[in-house]
């Protein structure tokens, strides 16, 4: 065989191997996969050791919530106890929104759902909690000519 297995084989048990798959195979992966939470707990493990640092900017200022409306993304962040008004900025890009909070504490960046118009932004703080008003930018249905260039002749 071309993988280098042959019934003749010593190494290799057959009979075991049919009896196991005499058995149904994994009855226990079969069972396994009845129970889907154990796929969420194991996927969320993956992605928590593969991100800290994002888990990290998450500390202490919760998760942000968003929301999004025919025209706008409107999203919530909890501010940390601790952290001053004064000491807060925000900074708004077409794709995510970067809260710094000052004095070396974890900056916390929230990827949009959408492109946004950072400059369409309207932000209030109220008793901890910043809410920030983006408007959604328009998928342009205009074509636009471009010039094309012409490169020398050969």
């Amino acid at each position: 065989m071309a993988d280098g297995y042959s019934r003749e084989d010593p190494t290799f048990d057959w009979e075991q191997m049919k009896r196991w798959m005499g058995q149904g195979g994994l009855p226990q992966a079969q069972e396994m996969l009845k129970q889907p939470d154990w796929i969420e707990r194991y996927v969320g493990q993956l992605i928590g050791g593969a991100l800290p640092a994002i888990q990290m900017g998450n500390q202490g200022a919760g998760k942000p919530e968003i929301f999004e409306t025919h025209r706008f993304v409107i999203v919530k962040l909890a501010i940390p106890p601790g952290v001053r008004e004064n000491e807060l900025r925000l900074y708004v890009r077409a794709d995510r929104i970067k809260l710094v909070f000052g004095h070396g504490k974890e900056d916390l960046i929230t990827r949009l759902p959408c492109l946004v118009l950072p400059s369409s932004y309207r932000s209030l703080l109220v008793s901890g909690v910043l809410q920030v008003k983006l408007k959604k930018r328009r998928a342009g249905d205009q074509y636009i000519e471009a010039v094309i260039r012409k490169g020398p002749q050969r």
